[in-house]
């Protein structure tokens, strides 16, 4: 990870010094797409930013390592510049300065990598994969940590949003419509996050007393191409709904219906498991499960915090959800 000056960073991204400054610190006014610039910025390209610390004389700041996706694209998720952002303004205000680790399921070297070099106090994890690799080593290291997401451990301190819950509800809310042929969209199954959704889904079938169709339930459509493939798959079968994963997946789902002029909600209906800000600014307006990801950031930062401080904190933290139904779900005619 090579170091930056807040006047280097400034430079590329064409603002000013001060405003830089202002989008790290959490502190004095900056808008909340410049500030997401700034730190796509330094996690996309490995730097850590050359700032000088306020020192009191009690302790020296220090350092909070936030691992993010590996893949190129993921600063285009909502989710995690969301989070990044929330962590950062919560722990500007204590001196500590933010690092990032990407890692993906089979490498986690960069995170090995700077705990080996003791520049982590602590870590947060912004995913959870199934092995759990990241979480195994920072066990054996003895590092703090707390988990963005449901693991199957009480040992380890986590902090989500009751995704099966949520998945169930909308799910439930759409069989209760009529809705019967519905086409479900995954995100990457080795996920944690993906299989609570998956069976918050189940659940709402085994609620209505209703039987899912597992050839309608389509694995790790993640890929833009792989999701036109299917979406045209569906709209020759005349499926009532797709319902996707996440918002990722919806806004490549409804590109292409809007390219090949299909009608939403009045030739099929679509809803997401998971709503964000690039998803609110669609037309008509998505179905979907909303949550809180700003204080999803804020209370993994805070559970940390308390743990670096030694202070007592709930091992498991989790947070609510509204379903909420908006047009591209709305019958039509009776249909």
């Amino acid at each position: 990870m090579k170091k930056a000056g807040i006047k280097e960073i400034a430079h590329v991204l064409e603002v000013s010094p001060t405003t830089v400054s202002r989008a790290l610190s959490g502190n004095g006014r900056v808008s909340a797409d410049t500030k997401r610039r700034v730190l796509e910025y330094i996690a996309n390209n490995d730097v850590e930013p050359n700032i000088r610390q306020r020192r009191g004389p009690e302790r020296k700041p220090g350092n909070i390592v936030v691992t993010v996706p590996q893949e190129d694209d993921y600063a285009l998720l909502p989710f995690f510049s969301e989070t990044l952002s929330s962590v950062y303004d919560y722990f500007s205000v204590y001196d500590y300065r933010i690092i990032y680790a990407k890692t993906k399921e089979d490498d986690i070297s960069a995170l090995e990598k700077i705990v080996g070099q003791h520049k982590a106090d602590g870590v947060i994890l912004t995913r959870i994969f199934s092995n759990a690799q990241d979480i195994k080593y920072l066990q054996e290291k003895k590092v703090p940590f707390v988990a963005i997401g449901s693991y199957d451990d009480k040992s380890v301190y986590q902090v989500d949003v009751d995704q099966q819950a949520g998945c169930r509800d909308l799910t439930s809310v759409l069989l209760r419509m009529g809705i019967r042929d519905i086409a479900l969209f995954c995100a990457d199954m080795t996920h944690m996050v993906t299989k609570g959704r998956m069976k918050g889904f189940l659940q709402a079938y085994e609620d209505n007393g209703l039987d899912f169709n597992p050839a309608m339930v389509f694995d790790n459509v993640e890929n833009p191409f792989v999701v036109e493939r299917i979406t045209e798959d569906m709209l020759k079968q005349g499926v009532e709904c797709i319902l996707c994963m996440d918002d990722n997946i919806c806004i490549s789902v409804l590109n292409i219906l809007r390219r090949n002029e299909v009608r939403v909600p009045q030739d099929i209906k679509v809803a997401s498991f998971y709503n964000s800000q690039v998803l609110n600014e669609y037309y008509p307006p998505i179905s979907c499960v909303d949550f809180n990801i700003k204080e999803l950031g804020a209370m993994a930062s805070k559970t940390l915090l308390d743990m670096l401080q030694g202070k007592e904190t709930a091992r498991k933290l989790t947070l609510g959800y509204n379903v909420i139904l908006k047009e591209s779900t709305k019958q039509i005619n009776g249909g």
